[in-house]
């Protein structure tokens, strides 16, 4: 492309923005994952709505500009087609439906929409900014991951499962999901096992890649400590043989 192209400009704008936003949106994610875990556990506050609708409207802000500035719209659109719903599932929240919408099962699967697009949206600000550095990226992630799902599975099997009457039950079992050993208790409502079986599948993909990762972090360490003792003896041996 020419240097004055305007398409060639408005890539340029747009890397130089997703730059620039790269930090600030991660942060908003686990902002806005806290939040949902506070409301998901009874916390209700008008404060936790207005900065939940502040960051909501703070993401769809940074996704139009991005679509703006975009050269291939379509192809953008497809590409974050799952970041769309995410903007989208959280006006639910704000209509005024009837009594009969407001049942449990419409908002059982409402907050585990959210809870869904919400991590989705997590994982792909924190793949950004943390780029090539996947240990980190997965140990934040899996936090996220753990925190919304231990909400999720709270506010879906609270009132009906006593094996989760309490958050820290709920969180135990989150645990327990992500390091693969799994729980005694399991979810009875529909909802719940859809997040179980999804929390599940992040388990399996990810907990193979933190062992290796692990595993290479001490090998590292011990083959330091072996070459910082053969350097110590090198140069002890010098040394004796100067003398």
């Amino acid at each position: 492309m020419d240097p004055g192209d305007p398409l060639q400009e408005r890539q340029e704008l747009l890397e130089e923005f997703e730059t620039w936003t790269e930090w600030p949106m991660a942060l908003l994610a686990i902002a806005w994952i806290v939040l949902l875990v506070l409301e998901f556990t009874g916390y209700a506050s008008s404060l936790i709505e207005v900065a939940t609708n502040i960051i909501w409207a703070v993401f769809i802000l940074e996704f139009a500009v991005r679509l703006v500035l975009t050269t291939d719209r379509r192809r953008f659109l497809v590409a974050n087609w799952l970041t769309i719903i995410s903007l989208i599932v959280p006006a639910f929240r704000l209509i005024r439906v009837a009594a009969i919408l407001r049942a449990s099962i419409f908002v059982r699967g409402l907050r585990l929409a959210r809870i869904v697009t919400g991590l989705n949206r997590g994982m792909r600000s924190w793949r950004g900014t943390l780029g090539s550095r996947r240990l980190p990226y997965v140990v934040i992630v899996s936090g996220m991951v753990g925190l919304a799902s231990a909400a999720g599975i709270f506010t879906f099997e609270h009132e009906t499962n006593p094996g989760f009457s309490t958050f820290g039950d709920a969180l135990w079992w989150s645990g327990m999901m992500l390091i693969t050993l799994g729980s005694s208790t399991w979810p009875m409502t529909a909802a719940g096992r859809v997040l179980a079986f999804l929390l599940g599948l992040y388990s399996f993909s990810v907990f193979g890649y933190v062992t290796a990762a692990l595993a290479s972090i001490f090998v590292e360490h011990d083959t330091k400590e072996a070459r910082g003792r053969e350097d110590r003896a090198s140069h002890t041996v010098i040394e004796e043989e100067r003398q």
